[in-house]
């Protein structure tokens, strides 16, 4: 029997909380009991973030500097410059249109206290915060790198990595499959408070419009990427289907490094730099994720009032493309790579309206996902551009 995949499980929880909320011949008691499980892995996740951060930043460093050169810091400029221009098009494109589909909710939604309440709560607090990870993790992969290029450091080194590869092992095992029950019960606690059609109404549009920017995005970067590098701009396009394709089916970057390689040796790129650059933008050019994540949190800021000046957004769209350049390849991976961060724009990390900006994500994670592989091979080729007149 095939399996059901995560997307349409989310929206069987969806409309599973909706109806269940909606119940009044459940007993109350019954729908707590499940909030309360709900509550149970919300705290789980939280606790896992901050070392999920320290996990992946980390060998991130101590990988990009230990491969010292040029052509490195090409392609990671090429990287976080895509990321960034990839939000502020969301944050421009956002201003612009959503206010005609976006207006600020008059609902209990948004209000973490109405509702159903929890039986209880683990008083389970993390290891560290999330600003006090991100320290440890710079100060560790930086000196981690000196020790490297002195030929010491491997225990550590593989510590790390076997870390990265542990809490990749979490996310992929643990947290991702159980996210379904996260939102079925976030959701029947939205039914329950009577906003669940009113949310779903509002959000609608919203994901409609991500979809647009991700293909408003990919032309650009196609135009931009073939007239600096001078490949054929209608080719690298064809060329680039069975990327695009693979992408939306696996949900994983990681997953279709394989179709990213041969699609770019079919557009001319040299062997030396597909073999190489793939495999790195897997993991580090997440263009499409950051668009969605971009857009959803700009959305409920504007359904919340919230502060969406361009100070407070430019802020956190370079800390979102560091993020970002860490996240892993997988299923889910971004969004959760970006949680923790959310305070810097007023959203905690945790409860309903982190339940409906991994929800919105998710469901369209196809799409995204299908872009970061895509917009690689419009980056790659003024890659291999600059590598070829190098080596004249």
């Amino acid at each position: 029997m095939k399996k059901v995949g995560l997307i349409p499980r989310l929206f069987i929880a969806i409309i599973l909380g909706i109806i269940v909320g909606s119940l009044n011949f459940i007993p109350v008691f019954f729908m707590e009991l499940i909030i309360t499980a709900v509550q149970l892995f919300s705290t789980v996740m939280n606790f896992i973030l901050p070392i999920m951060i320290v996990a992946f930043i980390v060998p991130g460093i101590a990988q990009v500097s230990n491969n010292t050169g040029k052509l490195l810091g090409l392609t990671v400029l090429l990287s976080f410059s895509s990321l960034f221009f990839a939000a502020l098009l969301s944050y421009v494109f956002g201003r612009s249109i959503f206010p005609f589909f976006i207006s600020e909710m008059a609902t209990s939604f948004f209000d973490e206290t109405a509702g159903l309440i929890p039986l209880f709560e683990l008083p389970i607090e993390p290891f560290f915060t999330v600003a006090e990870g991100v320290v440890f993790a710079l100060i560790i992969g930086l000196a981690l790198t000196s020790l490297k290029k002195q030929n010491k450091g491997k225990v550590l080194d593989q510590f790390f990595v076997d870390l990265q590869e542990t809490i990749s092992t979490v996310l992929s095992k643990f947290i991702i499959p159980m996210l379904p029950f996260y939102v079925f019960g976030n959701f029947l606690n939205l039914s329950f408070k009577g906003d669940a059609f009113e949310v779903i109404g509002a959000f609608l549009p919203v994901y409609v419009l991500i979809i647009v920017q991700h293909f408003l995005y990919l032309g650009i970067m196609f135009f931009l990427g073939t007239r600096i590098s001078g490949y054929s701009f209608v080719q690298t396009i064809k060329n680039a289907f069975p990327a695009y394709a693979t992408g939306f089916g696996t949900q994983s970057s990681a997953a279709t490094v394989p179709v990213s390689i041969v699609s770019g040796k079919n557009n001319g790129i040299s062997e030396e730099i597909a073999d190489y650059i793939y495999p790195l933008y897997a993991n580090t050019h997440l263009p499409g994720s950051m668009i969605s994540v971009s857009s959803v949190v700009l959305a409920v800021l504007m359904m919340t009032g919230g502060e969406i000046s361009p100070g407070i957004m430019i802020g956190f769209y370079l800390t979102l493309a560091l993020v970002m350049s860490a996240a892993p390849g997988v299923p889910g991976g971004a969004i959760m790579a970006a949680l923790p961060f959310l305070g810097i724009v007023g959203i905690e990390s945790t409860g309903v309206i982190a339940s409906l900006l991994i929800t919105l994500y998710l469901t369209q994670d196809s799409f995204g996902t299908s872009v970061n592989v895509t917009s690689d091979q419009a980056i790659v080729p003024m890659v291999d551009s600059y590598y070829r007149s190098m080596n004249k």
